[in-house]
């Protein structure tokens, strides 16, 4: 049987704002076949902003590896937040363009006529009406219920069982 390798462990993604900006920080495990820990930040529109790759290559074949892995996913993570929120990378968002303002026009809206074919008239699926249901003002017990009646209503007395006499 063949040996399989542990998998890479979950990272973490963060928010951050900075400058009126909303940055993504995402630190993941690239796992034992590629054994390095990534974290990059995003500025807003996904530019990367920042990149830091570490190396565990050498502790793979350590008995505590998934634990070092764990403080190296996290202190990464950690360290690349409290850089951006230090202005460590302020000299790089000075070529992000600013947000730019944009006065946009009413337009009228059209509403499509509906398709001229079969599909068009396809019969509703049965089953209850529950557009414009609150789904909170009745109990689930209730909704079944409901739905089982309205059922029971529509097969209609034909469909009596053959034991009652």
């Amino acid at each position: 049987m063949r040996a399989t390798a542990p998998t890479p462990l979950f990272g973490f993604n963060s928010t951050v704002h900075r400058r009126g900006l909303s940055f993504h920080v995402q630190t993941e495990d690239s796992g034992v076949g590629h054994p390095h820990v990534i974290t990059h930040v995003f500025a807003e529109g996904g530019r990367i902003v920042a990149t830091r790759r570490t190396s565990y290559a050498e502790h793979v074949a350590a008995p505590d590896c998934h634990d070092l892995v764990r403080r190296l996913l996290l202190g990464q993570h950690r360290d690349a937040i409290v850089a951006l929120q230090a202005g460590e990378f302020d000299d790089v968002l000075a070529w992000l363009p600013e947000p730019a303002e944009v006065d946009l026009e009413p337009t009228e809206v059209r509403v499509p006529e509906p398709a001229a074919n079969d599909r068009a008239a396809a019969p509703r699926a049965a089953g209850p009406a529950l557009i414009g249901l609150d789904p909170t003002s009745e109990s689930l017990d209730d909704v079944i219920l409901r739905d089982v009646v309205l059922q029971i209503a529509a097969v209609g007395p034909a469909h009596e069982t053959a034991n009652e006499t």
